[in-house]
This record gives C-alpha cells, structure tokens and sequence, in this order.
C-alpha cells in the first residue's frame, strides 16, 4: 500500500501537467468565471421570491432557486439539464441550508448567495420580474414547490424598476485586489477512488479556486462533488468575496474594473 502511495503521489505532477494543457484549451474557450451581483432598486425584493411568469406559463417559476435545499432541488423537473451544482439525480444526500440569496454589500449592492446560482450560468433573480407578495423566503418552502398556481397573490412590475444585475469577474477582481500579483493561495481538492480519501490537490490562486468550483477544471473539479457538501468552505469564500466587492465598491471602481488577461495564469 506504501508504494501504491507513493506512485500516486509521483502522478500528482503528471495529472497537473494534463490538466494545464486543459487549462490552455479553457483559457481560450470557456466564458470567465465570476459571480453576480444584484442592485435592489424596490425593498421588497429582499424578502419576497421573485419568480419567472408570462401569459404562455401555465404557472409561475422559480427559475433559481436555493439548490441546497431538497423541496427546491426535487420540484425542478430536470435539475441536471441546467448544469446545476448538484450531482446525481439518483440520489439527494446533502445538509439543507434554509438562508436568502443576499449576502449585503454597498451603496445597495448585494451578492448572490452560490447555493442560489449556478457558477456557470444566471443567478438568482434570473428573468424575473413578478413578485409573489405573500411568499418571502422565510416561509418559502412551507408551498413544497418551485412552480405557484397564478391564483398566489402577486405583482408583476417592469425588472428596471425592481433590480439590476452585474457580473463580476474573478480573474479581474483578483487582479485589481493584488496589482502586485502576488495572489492568495486557495487549497482546491481531488477525490482519489482508488486511495478513498480527499486530499490537497493543489494550492492555487484565486481564480483557479473559483474554476475549480464552477467545475472549469476537470482534473482538479468537484465535478462529483455537491457543493451543499462543502457549504462551511464555501461559505468562507463568499464571505470573501462580500468583503472584497465591498473594497471595489466602496473605492468607487466598480464600473472601473479593468479586464486582466487570465491566459496569462495558464502554465506554458
């Protein structure tokens, strides 16, 4: 067993080598990883759900929804087609985690919470721009459903007078934190099969971590892995990221943010 260690631990280089070439064809290839963040422009979007409806819907939809939480993740036809963060429909083993998808900002900026979003897609609020006056997100889950008979009390307003959404990317919020380019390492995770054990993939920076997350990098990805199961280690990293949006925020260089090459970051 020790030498079947050992030759695991020779291949960790040789796996970091593919998974640089990967890194090379994603660098050119897969849109930048980042995270949305929210303006709410009418109060009431803070604690009533805000959902998807048009004349054509025979009913209304929680497009995003908090994937962390079974009534959300087992009412959503196909949760898989959709790239969600959840792993295999087989099977939904996670801790619920019953919070809103605002983590607060500045200047009535506001983070979406990553259960509520997909790290490869739109988050929360989605499209949407009727609001459920009666259902807010501390008694949300008690309908059992992402999608509402139209007979739920609601309103439907134009989305420029409810919120406004940006996305941040990571690459750049990381180069505008460390011009220096000395970066902050973040341990991102391998799940080895044969060995059953977790271990220290590799410490990289900021924006292989969110990749990692997002399920950019499938050497080093958690492609099998529920983030729900990680909530604590992710939790941290939003936290994180709330203080950091916070610094772009508050020195007034949100709509200055200046676009950082991240094929530079790719090992030749």
């Amino acid at each position: 067993m020790r030498n079947l260690h050992a030759f695991y631990l020779l291949m960790l280089p040789v796996l970091f080598m593919m998974n640089s070439c990967t890194q090379r064809q994603l660098a050119m290839t897969a849109p930048e990883p980042g995270v949305t963040i929210v303006k709410i422009k009418d109060p009431v979007c803070l604690k009533n759900v805000i959902v998807w409806s048009n004349d054509d819907m025979e009913k209304m939809v929680l497009m995003r929804g908090n994937r962390c939480e079974h009534t959300f993740w087992t009412s959503w036809p196909s949760p898989d087609l959709d790239g969600s963060i959840l792993g295999s429909t087989d099977e939904v083993n996670f801790p619920e985690r019953y919070r809103d998808p605002f983590w607060e900002l500045s200047d009535g900026w506001y983070l979406i919470d990553w259960a509520w979003c997909n790290l490869k897609s739109d988050a929360y609020p989605y499209l949407g721009y009727t609001i459920l006056t009666d259902v807010t997100f501390e008694n949300l889950y008690e309908y059992g459903t992402c999608k509402f008979d139209k007979s739920v009390p609601h309103v439907s307003k134009p989305k420029d007078e409810l919120y406004e959404t940006k996305t941040i990317h990571v690459g750049d919020l990381m180069a505008y934190l460390h011009p220096d380019g000395k970066y902050k390492s973040y341990e991102m995770h391998y799940y080895d099969s044969i060995l059953q054990k977790d271990t220290v993939y590799i410490a990289s920076n900021q924006y292989f971590f969110h990749c990692w997350l997002g399920g950019y990098l499938p050497v080093a990805s958690n492609a099998n892995t529920c983030l729900c199961g990680l909530a604590d280690q992710v939790d941290a990293y939003w936290a994180e990221l709330q203080n950091q949006l916070t610094i772009l925020i508050k020195n007034g260089d949100l709509e200055n943010l200046t676009h950082f090459d991240t094929k530079t970051l790719y090992i030749d």
